[in-house]
């Protein structure tokens, strides 16, 4: 390659001095390996970051804690301190861009005082200088509260019967966030296997051959489940399997572990853990070379662990160098203080199952039978004697391993204690009668001529619970589960076969009332306040569409211009005071028809100052545009700022999934669409032809009477929508279909005097229509009576949500986050939090499932329509036939 190599450096003067002055380096500090080598001191610097200033960001946070490289982890204990903030500030859920919130300034505070250099020098050379016979791998591992560490340190024998200790490694691990079980021990556990997989690394790169690897621990518990092999659970027997398999390969390579215990204030793996400033470590010996005992011989090391005994507690007094406690001495029973009052041991409250109940039982005896099966092991001379029947025939079937049998004298034991703690806490003991008799187990038994007769094989006394107590609840549950949720008359038949409950009907209906499942299937909804007198804004004298319903309908059909089928969309708009209406044809449902239509009808119409409609998307990106151009235009020009100021339009939108809060002109649609769509079928008109329709459907409409026809001369004129806007209007147009006879027409005029002699045939047919049929025959709707629940909503409240066209059992559930009341004091909408989102909808859309301890049915009380010509005392309100 014809390249000259030079630049050389080399820490030994002869060396330096063999090689020409040319190919020198110029200086005698170098980078090697990303740190600054210092070749006539021999030292190796590693550069420390600095703290950005002011408050920093997630993100510089995050930078300057990955700006300092140390592979090896000899600074790792400044940096313990760092990963607890980041993981604070990943808890907070601070974005990148976001400074630190002010409740982790403090810490961040702690952290920048603590770096007072720029850079940490250590030796270059581990290995002692002159020479060394053995070289052994000793690992130290410890855990705190929120991190785990580990640290390496190769320990030398010179010929000299000397020994030197030096810092080879570290790590440091934090906590995991989402793993809340990790204990101490477990935390121990971890910093071990940490350990052990950073010796077989070392082990493997490291270039000195090594005679003995030992790890040190200061947690007695770890020491144990690592020496014997003797997990508690899963979790654990896992991280001890990982550390069984490293330990065959350490075997393998000639170098078999051994483990020992270190006191905390002796283990340099606690600085790691707790972390420490860089002064401190600068300072601290037993950082850099370890404690101690390490330069003594090994027989002066804490003991090896080899021949320790199996049992925990003998290991730990084993480990530690104390005598075990002395044993109290025994008289071959239980020493039994007598208690003033019975205790129940039974957590009845604590499950809704009487099988769980009874398996928390079985394992409460299983416990205590293991444990005095170990102490009269360990204390033969002086062993414990059951005292009672059941733990006698537990510790009987736990030597047969029969598990039925176990979980009988549970059952049984719980219906023993059952009646002691009810005459305690409820002061209910059992009657005295000659039909209830006692067992040779403390059972009661209620015997009749009746009990079982159309059953010979089931039994002819049936145990006596007190239905008061909650195991009566809990006895009911079970059976209303195994029945798969059927009713109080089978759960009683069921439960009257084993037990006698007095009551039960009433305990079977509760039990049944409060089941979530069955509520999801049968619940019913709350009850819906429907209003009972009109709103101001259609009681008030006002001009015509000053306070508007709008909606859409449609898609309809009709043929364009080069003879496709179309679809266009109809908005209206109806006086909430006037009753009269007004149609848009809309070509799309597009937020710019809106607009466009509602400038049409603006244009007509006059400007509304409330519009009430549903929540389609196109309506409320309207109404914000338009809002926010009247804002745009008060803004921009002060001449139009008094004009301006009052005519941002009011909009009021119903609660979603709610059509009938819209029924002002809900009820309107129904008339236009009826008289459209029965008469068009399925026409294919144009354009022009379908709007033509519209308009004089709207003239149709706004030509119908809304108060009573005259009946005699004296009689005023019934008053219609149009003559609020054109007084005495006539809403038809006189075709001339007919030509003067004698008259020569073309075949042009010919063509359109037909084709508008068919349109006017249909006008016809709107009108007989809607005043045959849609106007003076129907009659007024009423409200459907629904059934409904006894509880009124309340915050907090777990409910189902009732959703179109999808089946029950997939309704999803939501709780009430805020309660809607509206201007006369009523709840009829609520705020629910449902899949993480917040949404709105009606009460009688909503099935409770859980509710508070405090829930009352609300008082209903007949309302009253609120008018001074007369009075309604119906439930439901009547709608006008308008």
């Amino acid at each position: 390659m014809h390249m000259r190599l030079r630049e050389f450096l080399c820490n030994s003067k002869e060396v330096m001095n063999i090689i020409p002055k040319e190919d020198r380096a110029n200086s005698t500090q170098a980078k090697l390996l990303g740190h600054l080598w210092d070749a006539e001191n021999d030292t190796i610097t590693i550069k420390i970051a600095q703290p950005p200033s002011g408050i920093p960001t997630k993100r510089q946070l995050a930078s300057f804690i990955a700006s300092t490289y140390d592979p090896q982890g000899l600074l790792s204990p400044m940096v313990v301190q760092c990963k607890s903030l980041m993981a604070k500030v990943w808890k907070s859920k601070t974005k990148w861009r976001d400074p630190l919130p002010a409740h982790l300034l403090p810490d961040w505070e702690k952290i920048r005082v603590a770096i007072t250099d720029k850079s940490y020098t250590i030796p270059r050379r581990i290995t002692p200088t002159h020479g060394h016979f053995k070289t052994s791998l000793i690992m130290f591992s410890d855990a705190s509260k929120d991190h785990y560490a580990t640290c390496a340190y190769l320990h030398f024998e010179r010929p000299d019967n000397t020994t030197q200790v030096q810092l080879l490694f570290s790590k440091t691990r934090i906590r995991p966030i989402n793993n809340e079980h990790l204990t101490i021990p477990r935390m121990e556990l971890l910093g071990v296997l940490t350990a052990a997989h950073a010796a077989y690394t070392i082990i493997t790169e490291i270039n000195i051959p090594l005679s003995s690897l030992t790890f040190f621990c200061d947690n007695t518990a770890v020491l144990n489940w690592v020496t014997h092999k003797n997990p508690s659970d899963k979790w654990v027997t896992n991280r001890i399997r990982s550390i069984t398999e490293l330990e065959t390969e350490f075997t393998k390579k000639q170098l078999p572990p051994t483990f020992r215990y270190v006191p905390t204030d002796q283990n340099p793996a606690d600085i790691a853990s707790r972390g420490a400033t860089l002064q401190q470590i600068k300072e601290s010996k037993i950082w850099n070379h370890g404690p101690d005992f390490l330069l003594l011989d090994r027989t002066f090391w804490p003991k090896s662990l080899e021949q320790s005994p199996a049992d925990p507690k003998e290991f730990h007094c084993y480990t530690l160098d104390i005598s075990p406690a002395p044993f109290p001495p025994h008289l071959g029973s239980p020493y039994d203080q007598p208690l003033s009052e019975y205790e129940s041991i039974v957590p009845y409250n604590r499950t809704n199952s009487l099988v769980k109940l009874v398996s928390i039982v079985q394992k409460v005896m299983r416990w205590i039978h293991t444990v005095v099966k170990k102490r009269n092991e360990r204390y033969p001379h002086s062993p414990y004697l059951w005292k009672t029947s059941h733990l006698q025939q537990f510790a009987l079937a736990r030597i047969s391993t029969n598990e039925v049998q176990q979980r009988m004298i549970a059952h049984k034991f719980i219906i023993i204690d059952h009646y002691a703690d009810a005459k305690r806490k409820l002061k209910v003991d059992v009657p005295t009668s000659h039909q209830f008799r006692k067992d040779e187990d403390g059972v009661y038994l209620y015997h009749n001529t009746y009990v079982n007769k159309r059953h010979p094989n089931m039994p002819k006394s049936l145990t006596y619970i007190i239905h008061k107590h909650r195991l009566a609840t809990l006895i009911a549950l079970d059976s209303h589960i195994s029945l798969l949720h059927q009713g109080p008359k089978d759960m009683a038949t069921d439960i009257q076969q084993r037990y006698w409950i007095k009551r039960i009907t009433g305990l079977t209906r509760s039990v049944r009332k409060g089941c979530t499942t069955c509520k999801r299937r049968h619940g019913r909804p709350y009850f819906y306040p429907f209003a009972t007198s009109l709103p101001a804004v259609r009681t008030q004298s006002c001009r015509p569409f000053q306070h508007t319903g709008l909606d859409y309908f449609g898609p309809i059909g009709y043929k364009t211009d080069t003879g496709q089928p179309g679809k266009l969309w109809c908005m209206l708009n109806t006086c909430l005071v006037t009753r009269a209406i007004h149609l848009e044809a809309v070509t799309d449902n597009t937020t710019s028809s809106f607009l466009l239509a509602m400038r049409r009808f603006v244009g007509r119409r006059g400007s509304p100052r409330t519009i009430i409609s549903d929540n389609a998307p196109s309506f409320t990106l309207g109404y914000t545009m338009i809002n926010a151009d009247i804002n745009t235009l008060i803004n921009s020009s002060q001449t139009l700022t008094s004009y301006l100021a009052s005519k941002e339009i009011e909009v009021k939108q119903i609660t979603p999934f709610a059509p009938w809060q819209g029924g002002v002109y809900e009820r309107i649609v129904a008339i236009v669409k009826n008289m459209f769509y029965k008469h068009i079928g399925r026409l294919q008109l144009s354009f022009l032809e379908v709007e033509t329709l519209l308009v004089e459907c709207e003239g149709i409409i706004n030509s119908r009477p809304i108060t009573a026809n005259p009946i005699s001369i004296s009689d005023s004129e019934a008053i219609r929508p149009i003559d609020f806007i054109s007084p005495q209007a006539r809403l038809s147009f006189p075709n001339h279909l007919e030509h003067a006879p004698g008259t020569q027409i073309g075949i042009t005029e010919k063509q359109t005097r037909e084709y508008l002699k068919h349109l006017d045939n249909i006008r016809l047919q709107l009108w007989d229509q809607f005043y045959n049929s849609m106007y003076t025959s129907n009659l007024a709707p009423t409200y459907k009576p629904h059934s409904h629940c006894t509880v009124s909503p309340k915050r907090d409240h777990v409910v189902l949500v009732h959703t179109p066209n999808v089946p029950r059992y997939r309704w999803p559930l939501a709780r009430i986050t805020e309660l809607i009341t509206s201007k006369d004091g009523a709840v009829r909408s609520v705020i629910l939090k449902c899949k993480n989102k917040l949404i709105e909808r009606a009460i009688n859309q909503l099935i409770p499932l859980e509710l508070s301890n405090d829930d009352s049915p609300p008082v209903t009380q007949p309302l009253a329509l609120d008018h001074t010509s007369a009075t309604s005392t119906s439930r439901r309100p009547p709608v006008s036939r308008n």
